[in-house]
């Protein structure tokens, strides 16, 4: 069976299971938050902007939602962009400028999954958006919000 984000429960990384086990105390505590839901072609992906998120401690530049991912990258490909605004369209329905919600929960050391409406958006997308993915087996919604610690090297 799919899940909401498009890909399997064996599919999975373990680590999300057992975020899972471990978020039923932090449920009641998590904040929701809100975007407006807007396409950015980041690399080699279509994705989610999400930095009109108000509340959102980020440390990278460009904190974004990936939700379709092509070796070959969407820069030249205006049929999936628009394929996507039609999409989304069709999920918020009549309110197609209301913010989408969302929460977030720890997720590895640099990142947070993604729940609510905004994953589920994701899993709509993807859905109809499948020919032109490139991504055999999608990672779960998420955002890269904290950098590794790394030195920079001078």
């Amino acid at each position: 069976t799919q899940s909401t984000w498009g890909c399997s429960a064996a599919q999975m990384p373990s680590r999300h299971k057992l975020q899972d086990k471990e978020a039923g105390d932090e449920d009641a505590a998590r904040v929701t938050l809100s975007t407006g839901a807007r396409f950015v072609l980041v690399g080699r992906a279509l994705a989610i902007d999400l930095r009109d998120v108000a509340g959102l401690e980020c440390e990278k530049r460009k904190p974004h939602m990936t939700v379709l991912f092509r070796t070959g990258g969407f820069r030249r490909d205006a049929a999936v962009l628009e394929a996507a605004e039609a999409a989304r369209a069709r999920f918020l329905g009549d309110d197609v400028d209301r913010a989408v919600t969302f929460t977030l929960s720890r997720w590895g050391a640099c990142s947070d999954l993604i729940h609510g409406e905004l994953a589920e958006l994701c899993g709509f997308l993807r859905s109809e958006l499948a020919e032109f993915n490139g991504d055999a087996r999608p990672r779960p919604p998420h955002v890269e919000l904290r950098s590794r610690g790394r030195r920079v090297r001078e």
